[in-house]
């Protein structure tokens, strides 16, 4: 292949402009005329041709709005189209008739396709709907529904809401029909299909996540000691054309944003800048994430995503605490009240300082654990300014009334409100000081200044240039988001090396779909249940719950400190509110009593007491060392949490406690052994008493353990006589504590079937102006998914190809929801230069991408 043919064109989001204004009006270009005497012959005509090849793993809607593409009905259970497994989708579906001449769906909406799939406990199904701007309150926006449905249609699990994304974790493994319904308009879709989570990794990039258009949160790589004469300075901030560092110093994570002259800032501050923009940005910074992830001097590259509270308001007060009751506080309280040695970080909305049941009870400017304001956006601050020492809750007015949550001033009553006090409530621990830390102000807040709160409680070094006198002995964080930032992970990773135990609400999302920080690994992740002692049902569930602790609900919240700020001067009031968030810290005050019995406790000694079952009551019925979904390990325990600290201190044993590393396992499509080690995290004795597996594919080994049956264990799969399919298996030890465990094992098994990425369109672009010169509609070949094209008459000259599908018939290339494919890469289009002869091997992919 020349070099010259290789000539990379870096203006992408240019040319994918310049296809969307040339439309749906063109045909091929046709320059041929009759030559005129005196004129010089044409040059002898060339040609090029290539295969394009539909992404492994892609599909496509069998019924869409392009009238050429092939058809076939998909819109009822009986005529539900098969899908593989994995797989990447893209379809068309509208809720009204398009009233487009020549479209198919002209007369006649298409509102509903059926799939028919074989998946696996664990596995995500997501619904991306390509038109929507993400702005769940924008009623001209479309609207669909993703259902499981059993093989008859019968509805299982629904996901449907206002957002861009519906999203559905497959509980059992089994046949199912899964169905996208059209409310309301129309638009391209994506339905991905993906491997099971495996544990609380990182997750994908997603346009449907909340987070700030045109920011990253960038962490560069040390220089290697062999090349460095000296550590980074933390004034360093390294450059990135097109970026402009906005905060944190050098060594740590850093907040850039695109450059304001970029077409895409640009486009952004527009007064009419609408959904449009918004998507464009979005879809920019995660290109931008994406380019930095691939370079060698930088760790880790993130969004960054926005943070909210998680309670669910809740307006009847109820004056009896009876969460105190359920978490069995009095009989804690008679063995300790809580030591002023444990400080108890709130990482919230700031609180109010002046509320008379936090007197005292607050870390205040002079304290050595006084607090600090790191909502860095003076507007979302509402104070007047960026970042400041003064923690106090400004309030949100996040109340149609206009009035505030003051959501950390609650938090903080439920960790630490003055007890036996003759004033309104009292909270867990009444002797561990308070340090507030605020880091969501009007409309929630973002990760960057999440982790600049956490950094700032954990005596880190961060953006306001101090540190606490006193760092915090545990965290608190109400709070939280589906975005998974790989820096947050290694900031909570460090912080838990400190000894910091952190405790995190599970959510509000009423799902299993991570929800973060709470589902990072280190964090204590904590669900709610009610008066009755059932999971709320609001609350997040799934893989990443450690325990339970009170949330109430609409009837029955948990009362704790509040404000109103209706009043002038602001009241100090009480309310009765419902959430995860009032769980957690409930659970961070028991760590705090437990830290006033044994100071030295340990994030690791937290946890053998808790999968040990010495510090929860079972409400699973599976015993309190078995972990579930619903509340991990069980309902918080203040008195027996109490107890065990109180043993450790006076010299006992930690419990012993079987670690299992990984977790999962997932063997992908090629891999066939992986190794698996057992160990005893606690103390005393433990002993392996056997191990099982439910599939026949499946082999475990354990020849290199010891007697104990502890050590290395090797996992082997046999995909031999497998259909192409993903498949699940359980591998179970059990101990003689007793206690069992489960560990999860995920195989692929084929690439999942001949790839289609629908009618493709391919194009041959002038390469300077990007316009359309030719185009050809191929559709896929059946038994291998290529898509063979050539270009006749070519004239020598600097060309590009690309290629797309066009499922809504709007003639635009490569817009949201379509295949999009150029040569040799779609992120990295080259030029190609004609010169003389036939030019051959233009080969690509084109396909969808389940996050647009």
């Amino acid at each position: 292949m020349s070099t010259a043919r290789q000539r990379r064109f870096h203006f992408l989001p240019l040319l994918l402009l310049l296809l969307t204004l040339v439309g749906c009006g063109g045909g091929d270009n046709d320059s041929t005329r009759p030559l005129n005497p005196g004129d010089t012959p044409p040059p002898a005509p060339l040609s090029l041709s290539g295969t394009v090849t539909a992404v492994a793993g892609n599909a496509v809607d069998s019924d869409v709005n392009d009238p050429a593409a092939p058809y076939l009905a998909n819109d009822t259970p009986a005529t539900a189209q098969t899908l593989a497994n994995p797989v990447v989708l893209g379809g068309y579906l509208t809720a009204v008739a398009t009233g487009v001449a020549g479209d198919r769906c002209a007369a006649v909406a298409d509102i509903q396709d059926w799939y028919r799939m074989t998946l696996v406990a664990g596995q995500t199904i997501t619904l991306t709907i390509a038109n929507h701007d993400g702005n769940a309150a924008n009623s001209s926006n479309p609207d669909f529904d993703l259902y499981l449905t059993d093989q008859a249609g019968d509805p299982l699990l629904i996901s449907s809401s206002l957002s861009r994304q519906e999203t559905i974790l497959v509980a059992a493994s089994g046949d199912y029909l899964v169905q996208v319904y059209a409310f309301n308009l129309g638009s391209n879709y994506t339905l991905g299909v993906g491997a099971a989570q495996a544990g609380l990794g990182a997750a994908p990039l997603n346009i449907a996540d909340d987070f700030v258009p045109g920011e990253v949160i960038v962490r560069f790589r040390e220089p290697s000691s062999a090349l460095a004469v000296a550590p980074p300075a933390a004034n360093e901030r390294p450059v990135i054309p097109g970026l402009v560092h906005k905060a944190g110093r050098g060594g740590e994570a850093m907040l850039y944003r695109l450059h304001p002259s970029s077409a895409t800032m640009q486009a952004l501050s527009r007064p009419a800048a609408g959904g449009l923009a918004l998507r464009q940005a979005k879809r920019a910074t995660i290109d931008q994430v994406e380019a930095l992830r691939r370079r060698a001097d930088v760790v880790s590259a993130d969004l960054n995503y926005l943070r909210r509270a998680t309670l669910t308001p809740d307006d009847p007060l109820f004056p009896q605490q009876w969460n105190a009751t359920m978490i069995n506080l009095p009989a804690a309280w008679d063995l300790t009240l809580g030591s002023p040695d444990v400080v108890v970080a709130v990482i919230d909305s700031g609180v109010l300082l002046n509320h008379p049941d936090l007197a005292g009870r607050l870390c205040t400017v002079g304290d050595p654990c006084a607090g600090y304001d790191f909502v860095a956006d003076p507007t979302s601050a509402a104070d007047g300014d960026g970042i400041d020492a003064d923690p106090d809750d400004p309030g949100d007015q996040s109340h149609a009334d206009g009035s505030s949550s003051f959501h950390g001033t609650h938090v903080a009553g439920l960790v630490g409100a003055a007890g036996d006090n003759a004033t309104g409530v009292a909270g867990v621990d009444w002797g561990a000081p308070i340090m507030p830390v605020r880091v969501l102000g009007v409309g929630g807040g973002t990760s960057y200044d999440v982790m600049q709160g956490v950094r700032y409680a954990a005596g880190l070094s961060n953006d306001s240039a101090t540190m606490p006198g006193q760092r915090a002995d545990i965290l608190n964080l109400s709070l939280g988001g589906n975005g998974y930032s790989q820096a947050e992970q290694d900031l909570f990773t460090a912080v838990r090396n400190l000894g910091i135990i952190v405790v995190a609400a599970a959510g509000n999302n009423a799902s299993n779909v991570h929800f973060y920080p709470a589902a990072y690994a280190g964090v204590v992740a904590v669900s709610a249940v009610d008066e009755d002692k059932a999971l709320a049902g609001y609350s997040s569930y799934g893989a990443a719950i450690d325990l339970a602790a009170p949330g109430g609900k609409a009837v029955s919240g948990i009362l704790s400190t509040s404000g109103n700020d209706l009043a002038n001067p602001i009241a100090y009031t009480y309310a009765s509110l419902a959430g995860t968030s009032m769980a957690a810290p409930q659970v961070a005050g028991v760590v705090a009593l437990m830290r006033a019995e044994y100071p030295t406790l340990t994030p690791t000694e937290f946890d053998v007491l808790l999968t040990a079952g010495s510090l929860t009551e079972d409400l699973g019925g599976d015993g309190a060392a078995v972990r579930n979904d619903s509340f991990g390990y069980g309902l918080i325990d203040a008195q027996k949490a109490v107890l065990a600290a109180h043993g450790l201190a006076n010299g006992g044993d930690l419990p012993p406690s079987l670690a299992v590393t990984p977790a999962l396992l997932d063997f992908g499509a090629t891999t066939t052994t992986l190794p698996l080690t057992l160990s005893n995290a606690g103390g005393g004795t433990l002993a392996v008493t056997g191990f099982s597996d439910n599939a026949a594919w499946l082999t475990v080994d354990g020849s290199g353990t010891d007697a104990s049956g502890l050590g290395a264990y090797t996992v082997t799969v046999d995909r031999a006589g497998l259909a192409d399919a993903v498949y699940a298996a359980t591998i179970t030890f059990t101990t003689d504590i007793p206690s069992s465990y489960d560990v999860a094992v995920y195989v692929q098994v084929g690439s999942g079937g001949v790839a289609n990425a629908g009618l493709q369109t391919i194009y041959l672009l002038d390469a300077a102006s990007g316009t359309r010169l030719q185009s050809q509609r191929v559709a896929a070949d059946p038994a291998n998914g290529t898509y063979p094209y050539a270009f006749a008459d070519v004239i020598a000259g600097n060309y590009l190809v690309m290629a797309g599908s066009d499922l809504d018939r709007d003639g635009q290339l490569c817009d949201a929801g379509e295949a999009c494919g150029g040569y040799p890469l779609l992120t990295d289009p080259a030029v190609i230069a004609v010169t003389t002869g036939s030019l051959g091997g233009i080969d690509f992919s084109s396909g969808f991408d389940a996050n647009r």
